[in-house]
């Protein structure tokens, strides 16, 4: 830990460590939290590969060129699948 980050503050902000020593309960709820993100990365991996398994996602790419030239392009995401999602849903969702 920098001791000379101005960040760093003995007299503003949130104690991470009791005073004689252990974490303060602002940190153990700050490690519950990444901790469920952590968890519910995991479990979306394999809830996507599923999706993905099934032909219910479908990658795509997301290109934008603004007003005064720049151009972006984003790519590695994910949409519902037009072509498989509702069919697949009507088949097993609904009784016609």
């Amino acid at each position: 830990m920098d001791l000379e980050n101005p960040r760093l503050s003995a007299t503003n902000g949130e104690r991470v460590f009791l005073p004689h020593g252990g974490t303060s309960d602002y940190l153990e709820r700050v490690n519950s939290t990444l901790l469920a993100i952590h968890q519910g990365l995991q479990q979306a991996r394999g809830f996507q590969a599923a999706l993905l398994e099934h032909q219910l996602l479908e990658s795509f790419v997301f290109d934008i060129e603004l007003d005064d030239g720049p151009q972006y392009r984003l790519a590695g995401f994910y949409t519902p699948s037009t072509k498989n999602a509702l069919p697949r849903c009507r088949a097993t969702c609904w009784n016609d």
